[in-house]
């Protein structure tokens, strides 16, 4: 079984998507490391993932995937 980067992540995750009141709210995963056999596990509950460290030009495209916004 491998290590988890965050072992609440999937616990919080998967409550958050459960919720009739929060399940259409985005979950970008911000991890320090995952292993490529993670990746899937994350998406499981995350809409997305980003490892750290994150550039301000990667974070805000992430982000622009998921808010409405005019492109520019």
């Amino acid at each position: 079984k491998s290590k988890k980067s965050c072992p609440h992540l999937p616990e919080a995750s998967r409550k958050i998507k459960s919720s009739p009141d929060f399940k259409d709210i985005p979950i970008i995963a911000l991890t320090a490391s995952v292993m490529k056999e993670e990746i899937p596990d994350i998406l499981k509950n995350c809409d997305s993932y980003l490892q750290k460290p994150v550039s301000r030009n990667v974070l805000l495209n992430e982000l622009a995937k998921f808010l409405p916004h005019e492109p520019g």
